[in-house]
């Protein structure tokens, strides 16, 4: 009898509560079971500046790239409006491509170009 009275007192604990006049209550519900919409994921905000990468890119790029990398003619491609990528564009700077050398900027330079490169897309 002391089993029964032992399990009938868990289970009275389980989701249900017996109130003194016999009649049954739901209980609340928990926060863990309620459902919660996932936080929307933002892009990352660019490492670079295209304004400096502007400064950077007139130094160092726009003698074979005409007119900041708008116009055709020069030693170097035409940049805007190819579609490129800002992995594609740093790739081709770190490792360098036909008369183009490896390298020519590098840290927050590199970043800031990459950027401005791709602000002409």
């Amino acid at each position: 009898m002391l089993a029964v009275a032992a399990v009938f007192t868990v289970v009275a604990g389980c989701g249900d509560d017996d109130t003194a006049d016999g009649t049954t209550t739901e209980a609340p519900a928990t926060e863990a079971a309620t459902t919660t919409e996932a936080e929307p994921t933002t892009e990352a905000e660019p490492e670079g500046n295209v304004e400096a990468g502007l400064a950077v890119f007139e130094v160092t790029c726009a003698g074979c790239h005409l007119e900041n990398g708008t116009a055709t003619g020069g030693a170097g491609p035409q940049l805007s409006e190819m579609g490129l990528t800002a992995e594609g564009v740093e790739t081709v700077v770190t490792g360098g491509r036909g008369s183009m050398p490896a390298g020519l900027v590098s840290g927050q330079e590199l970043d800031d170009v990459v950027d401005y490169v791709v602000s002409l897309q």
